[in-house]
């Protein structure tokens, strides 16, 4: 860690955070992923953790995202719709539909509490829920029950 990013000795995790979120913005990656490895093993900084969960997302691994995006909500609940948007976008590339669709919902809810009425994810949202309706091999359908009286009033045949 170069001197600048100490205060008095002491490591200064905000400039380093700064300084990665600068490497993010100029897809330098490699960088972004060397200052997080100093940053690991004890930063309690939430960005930190938003920050993390970005880049895991872009290397595809969703767990360790979700990991990130849940040590973010504990520090700052109920704060970043798009935190929830990312869960829901891990909970679909891990085949979870209906953990998907609760992140979703969460993220509206949280953007809708900031005055924010542009965030819609209802495209995701709907293309979930009929991931979670399977047809079984004799052509019928098979949902999960609380599934199924949403999936029913979303497409009526009339």
């Amino acid at each position: 860690i170069n001197e600048y990013k100490t205060l008095g000795g002491i490591r200064n995790d905000l400039i380093l955070i700064y300084e990665a979120e600068i490497y993010f913005a100029l897809k330098d990656f490699a960088s972004v992923q060397r200052i997080l490895s100093v940053l690991a093993k004890d930063c309690e900084e939430p960005n930190f953790f938003i920050l993390s969960s970005k880049i895991s997302f872009r290397s595809y691994r969703f767990q360790d995202t979700l990991q990130y995006c849940q040590a973010f909500n504990e520090r700052r609940p109920n704060q970043s719709p798009s935190n929830y948007q990312l869960m829901g976008d891990c909970y679909t590339k891990l085949g979870k539909s209906g953990k998907a669709i609760k992140c979703y919902r969460k993220a509206e809810e949280i953007a809708a509490s900031q005055g924010n009425k542009r965030l819609d994810l209802s495209a995701k949202i709907n293309r979930q829920e009929m991931i979670e309706c399977n047809t079984r091999k004799d052509g019928t359908i098979e949902m999960e029950e609380n599934t199924q009286a949403k999936f029913l009033e979303k497409f009526k045949p009339y």
